[in-house]
């Protein structure tokens, strides 16, 4: 029977027991009903969640798994990674071996920083990083010196875009992203990380977000 149908039941017999029952009866049926309203509140909410296609929320990123979807589990299928940021410092902190082993299994990357030379890149040292405009000038140099004499060299992309950057998104494949806001003053690590996963409207939404970025672009490698 539906939760509201139920609901509004007990709500009817609350009214009649009220006129011919003890006061200790009462005080149950509304604890009973409370539990109800509860249980039918909760699951609206996961309801909403599912519809939207958040799988799960970690307080801190730094605390999530999104290191280990991307690198050390073969068993979920890998073939086109897609990561925005501003420096991707953390990508580079993995070392080359990690993103070798994803290109032997025929796996591409495009990977979106925010340009050096941007004023919004110019905001971020004062707000949050002096160093983050070498970090990102650190990648891109060390993409460059460790793929372009590669083997997988096709199977590396990287672009700059100058726009300001209010969020990092992972794609790790066609069913599961990771989206992390940007806070102001400190860095994303320290931040909620949101796991949403194909199905819901957020997936498309996240995914086309990164396509506008990405056509937006400037190539700087290969």
């Amino acid at each position: 029977m539906n939760i509201a149908i139920i609901s509004l039941i007990l709500t009817i017999l609350g009214i009649l027991i009220a006129v011919i029952v003890s006061p200790e009866a009462r005080n149950y049926l509304k604890r009973i009903s409370s539990v109800i309203f509860g249980f039918a509140k909760r699951k609206r909410f996961l309801i909403e969640l599912e519809e939207l296609g958040i799988k799960r929320i970690y307080r801190k990123r730094i605390e999530s798994p999104i290191r280990k979807s991307l690198f050390f589990t073969p068993q979920i299928p890998k073939q086109n990674i897609k990561i925005m940021g501003i420096s991707l410092a953390t990508i580079k902190s993995e070392g080359d071996e990690p993103i070798k082993n994803l290109l032997k299994q025929n796996c591409k990357f495009q990977f979106l920083l925010l340009d050096p030379n941007s004023i919004f890149m110019e905001q971020r040292a004062i707000q949050e990083n002096p160093d983050i405009k070498g970090e990102t000038e650190g990648f891109i140099k060390w993409i460059k010196e460790t793929f372009s004499k590669s083997e997988y060299i096709g199977q590396i992309e990287v672009r700059i875009y100058d726009l300001m950057s209010t969020m990092s998104i992972t794609i790790i494949n066609d069913n599961t992203l990771y989206v992390n806001p940007y806070s102001i003053l400190r860095r994303n690590l320290e931040f909620p990380l949101i796991e949403i996963h194909k199905g819901g409207s957020l997936f498309e939404l996240y995914t086309k977000e990164f396509d506008l970025v990405w056509a937006r672009g400037k190539v700087v490698f290969p």
